[in-house]
């Protein structure tokens, strides 16, 4: 009798062990790096950047500047165009500092030559 309730022990926690190492994947919380997964409750780095709208983590989105201008962004820019990267990240390199001197050779901020 021992040697039957032992062995319906073993067989019970190898059949435990089996069923809660199956997952069917049909709701993947708490994922930590699933991008496309559109039933994705908690996930950290589900990227949506090129979606047009502001997201956790983004500054911009597109042409979603969320108001801001090179003066809002950076103390030591006076003028010019903020745009947005394609990382949803700023770029500044339409902004100027007001520094720029046409003829040194480089085209900065808002110069023309």
């Amino acid at each position: 009798m021992k040697r039957i309730s032992l062995f319906l022990l073993v067989l019970c926690t190898i059949a435990g062990l089996f069923a809660a190492a199956c997952d069917d994947d049909s709701n993947n919380e708490n994922n930590i790096n699933n991008v496309n997964n559109s039933n994705n409750t908690n996930n950290v780095n589900n990227l949506s950047c090129g979606n047009g709208l502001l997201d956790e983590g983004e500054s911009c989105d597109g042409t979603n500047l969320n108001d801001q201008t090179c003066q809002s962004v950076g103390s030591t820019f006076n003028g010019g165009t903020l745009a947005c990267n394609t990382n949803c990240t700023w770029d500044v390199s339409g902004c100027s500092t007001g520094e720029e001197v046409c003829g040194d050779g480089a085209v900065e901020g808002l110069e023309v030559c």
